[in-house]
């Protein structure tokens, strides 16, 4: 072990030129099994080759885009990667400093690093976070122009997001016959307006949920409960590059995250008249879920948004179905979502597997990327 405190032993990763450097060691692990690699790092002269593309010091897989948060600031910070190993009985696992395509220059240091194992009580059962920004107030640049961004969610605005949500607590059973439930689901609306809309999808813009505005929001309910996803919801529709929602990814700790982009409507009647207004909210989940299926079976994994190669239409009824074929992995040759994709950890507690990252020199790998 190495320690940031009194001891002030660390393990450096020095970057005297731009570059994507990273320790690597391979661990041994149990299969379908959940696995939390922490560590507290802090930088020196930290300096990104693109303003727009940070990558800065984190600790995750050594493949992929699945880490840490970022850590670029000579402030002791405790960081986090939970990973879920599906059929794998080893993983590599990395200290890095730069990222794919977004390389850096500057002194990244480890310290307290440790593998744990996670323990718990195993259930379908989500629990979710939807929380709703009834302003945006942003400083936003778009196609070479800054400007002031301001939208607005009226209570009618809010009274349906609440209600696409309570038909997706139903839904989710349904349409899964059972495999998976929605135990909780609840609702934040802040007071402040969002006033930092710092990710970029597409040609557009969209939340980025590790900014300080964000995890102030997130920071007390996540010390109470143990949540399984989050939703953003606000009123993002002009800066947003023609999507609706968006998932797929992973906040910290291995929460699923999805965001929505709501615009402010004259009546919601045709909408609630819908046969299956959440929609949106089911397909953003979904994606999620394909991750964590992928994980645990990608031979058997279909891809949610083929739909059309299966035989259902973009249609509100097929939706439905191709929804709920997609849950049971009832597609040809048993294609769909593997049911332990459904399945989350509560009451969570962790099982110290190593706090040794010491490697030889052969095995440090300096890359440019």
């Amino acid at each position: 072990m190495v320690y940031y405190g009194d001891s002030g032993c660390s393990i450096v990763i020095d970057n005297t030129d731009f570059n994507d450097a990273y320790i690597e060691k391979k661990f041994i692990v149990e299969p379908n099994s959940t696995y939390k690699f922490s560590a507290m790092v802090k930088c020196s002269d930290f300096v990104s080759e693109s303003d727009s593309n940070s990558s800065e010091a984190s600790i995750g897989k050594e493949e992929g885009f699945e880490c840490s948060e970022y850590v670029n600031d000579d402030t002791w910070t405790r960081v986090e990667n939970d990973f879920s190993t599906g059929n794998e009985n080893e993983i590599v696992l990395c200290l890095r400093n730069g990222m794919y395509g977004s390389v850096c220059k500057g002194t990244a240091y480890f310290s307290d690093i440790s593998l744990e194992k996670a323990e718990g009580e195993v259930t379908n059962q989500w629990d979710i976070l939807a929380v709703i920004f009834k302003d945006v107030n942003a400083d936003v640049t778009m196609e070479g122009k800054s400007f002031t961004y301001t939208d607005h969610l009226y209570e009618q605005d809010v009274d349906y997001i609440k209600f696409q949500l309570d038909n997706f607590s139903r839904s989710i059973p349904e349409l899964s016959d059972e495999l998976m439930g929605i135990n909780s689901i609840d609702i934040c609306i802040p007071d402040q307006a969002l006033t930092q809309l710092t990710g970029v999808y597409g040609d557009g813009l969209c939340i980025e949920p590790h900014v300080d505005e964000i995890e102030a929001i997130l920071k007390p309910y996540l010390e109470n409960k143990e949540y399984d996803q989050i939703m953003f919801f606000a009123p993002i529709s002009q800066v947003a590059d023609g999507w609706l929602g968006l998932g797929g990814t992973l906040y910290l700790d291995g929460i699923n995250f999805c965001q929505f982009a709501y615009w402010t409507q004259e009546s919601y009647e045709y909408e609630m008249q819908q046969s299956f207004p959440e929609t949106a909210l089911v397909h953003e989940t979904l994606l999620g879920v394909e991750t964590r299926s992928r994980v645990i079976n990608p031979e058997k994994t279909a891809d949610h948004h083929d739909n059309l190669k299966y035989g259902f239409e973009d249609t509100g009824d097929q939706w439905e179905n191709w929804y709920t074929a997609y849950m049971r992995a009832e597609l040809d040759g048993g294609m769909g979502i593997d049911p332990a994709a459904y399945k989350v950890l509560k009451n969570k507690s962790y099982i110290l597997i190593s706090d040794d990252m010491t490697v030889n020199n052969d095995e440090i790998n300096p890359k440019n990327n």
